[in-house]
């Protein structure tokens, strides 16, 4: 624990200033493990580059809470309520049905709403499933995780 130290808001930081996370690192620490390749893959799963969620399967516990966030156009409040209820469907379908622990939306301008959806996910595939869906609906214009 050489060089750690507490900062004014509790947070454990190093030498620099940087705060650790759970795993005792910073960001840029975990990255550079990660292409030293410390972080075990999936059983039976490849481990390169190429492969979407090897990252996050490492350092995430699964289930996990995790928070979608999408923009889309509707103009009035009843359009509103329906992306947001097909927003939550979508999470629905691919993470199981009772995944969905909240939806919230606010208006952004006149033409666009801004929709999370709170759920519990079993991987990275299963996050990557929900964006990609999200996306096939012409209404959302970004979805992200």
């Amino acid at each position: 624990m050489q060089g750690l130290r507490l900062n004014e808001h509790g947070q454990l930081v190093d030498e620099r200033g940087k705060a650790l996370n759970d795993l005792g690192a910073t960001r840029f620490d975990l990255a550079v493990q990660a292409l030293r390749g410390v972080f075990p893959s999936a059983e039976g799963a490849a481990s390169n580059e190429r492969q979407d969620g090897a990252f996050m399967d490492a350092l995430c516990k699964y289930p996990a809470e995790w928070l979608f966030q999408v923009v889309g156009i509707a103009a009035a409040g009843a359009e509103r309520d329906v992306l947001a209820e097909h927003c939550a469907s979508t999470v629905r379908a691919c993470c199981g049905e009772g995944a969905v622990l909240a939806v919230t939306q606010a208006a952004k301008g006149p033409k666009y709403v801004s929709v999370r959806v709170r759920a519990l996910v079993r991987s990275s595939a299963e996050m990557n499933t929900v964006i990609e869906t999200l996306l096939k609906d012409s209404r959302v214009k970004m979805a992200f995780e």
